[in-house]
């Protein structure tokens, strides 16, 4: 057993600034090093070989180590390896995050699914999920081992950006994937206030067109974060039918401006906040609901802000920071490893940020 003292695995990550974590996180760089986004068989291909630069990395170092990686491609190409050499060489603990599924395929891609899900039952340590539904979900769909979910709340994402909080007097919404704009245009239609969209969502802008105060536009990045800035209400709906929770960063980076949020599903508000206080949730596909509670905070100036004040207040606390939320899931897979070795845990945590 090692010495209290000096037990301090190092984490091996896919992601990250070399600033951060300096003296316990080796970044694994890699991914494809082209012109543009990879694309057919060379995206693939890139996905492959980054899995196996992460695999030799890892098991190239000599002490304890960890790895923690996105739940995508090169992820699983690790997990695989780790697999398929694990008669001859020791599994590294590996956890995954952002771990996005969708509805289980059909055919021989469902084969494919299976077996890769297999792998992941038998590897990897632990998966953090951004949703708290999401565990009972891909455990029934996937039939994931539930001991091997892990829910943690997302974190913001404006860390590194420039925006000015205002209000000029609009209610903003946007999004691509998993949005209901049918239900959230129908709430709005009947609503005497204007509205932005930001979406480049296929037939949005149809969908709207019959309503003078209901603007939709393609935007990019800088220009969706101050549009955001600058709403009194944000708002989100998401389709009764869709397969996991969606929207985590859209409401907290809202919350964190001290926007008043309203969204269409409960599914994706459990284990976040207090409907009625920091925010005002109903169920996906109800426009009516939707739209009552979008008239609450409209009529109600002072409901509203301080609507927008406690989740302001909720959302800017250490643990939404983002290097706060990634200490926490290195943690976890620090947590694993201590316990197979049967070192204590506490020597061996990160306790960078607070």
């Amino acid at each position: 057993m090692n010495s209290i003292t000096n037990y301090a695995p190092i984490v091996f990550a896919d992601h990250g600034s070399p600033d951060h974590f300096p003296s316990r996180r080796k970044t694994i760089s890699g991914g494809f090093q082209g012109n543009g986004a990879p694309t057919g068989f060379s995206k693939y291909w890139d996905s492959i070989a980054y899995g196996i630069r992460c695999y030799k990395e890892v098991h190239r170092h000599k002490g304890d180590c960890v790895f923690v990686s996105v739940g995508s491609g090169h992820g699983f190409v690790f997990a695989f390896l780790q697999w398929l050499l694990s008669t001859l060489i020791r599994p590294r603990t590996h956890v995954v995050f952002d771990l996005l599924l969708e509805h289980p395929k059909k055919g021989l891609s469902r084969l494919l699914e299976k077996f890769k899900f297999h792998i992941f039952n038998r590897v990897i340590d632990k998966a953090v999920l951004w949703g708290r539904a999401d565990l009972e979900i891909y455990e029934k769909a996937y039939q994931l081992s539930r001991d091997k979910l892990v829910f943690h709340p997302f974190h913001i994402t404006l860390e590194r950006y420039e925006f000015e909080i205002s209000d000029d007097g609009y209610i903003f919404a946007g999004g691509n994937h998993g949005r209901d704009y049918e239900t959230l245009i129908k709430a709005l239609s009947k609503i005497d206030f204007p509205v932005f969209i930001a979406t480049q969502k296929a037939g949005v802008k149809e969908l709207a067109a019959p309503y003078s105060h209901i603007t939709v536009e393609a935007v990019s990045p800088t220009e969706f974060r101050q549009k955001m800035a600058a709403c009194t209400i944000c708002v989100e709906a998401h389709p009764k039918d869709f397969f996991r929770t969606a929207g985590h960063q859209t409401f907290l980076n809202a919350m964190w401006m001290g926007k008043p949020f309203v969204m269409a599903d409960m599914k994706s508000a459990d284990g976040y906040f207090e409907n009625g206080k920091e925010w005002l949730v109903v169920p996906a596909g109800d426009a009516e609901a939707l739209r009552n509670q979008i008239e609450i905070l409209l009529k109600d100036n002072e409901y509203r802000r301080r609507m927008g004040h406690e989740a302001q207040t909720v959302v800017r606390q250490s643990q939404y920071k983002t290097l706060v939320c990634m200490q926490d899931i290195y943690n976890i897979a620090l947590e694993i490893e201590c316990i197979k070795k049967g070192e204590p845990a506490e020597p061996a945590l990160l306790k960078i940020y607070d």
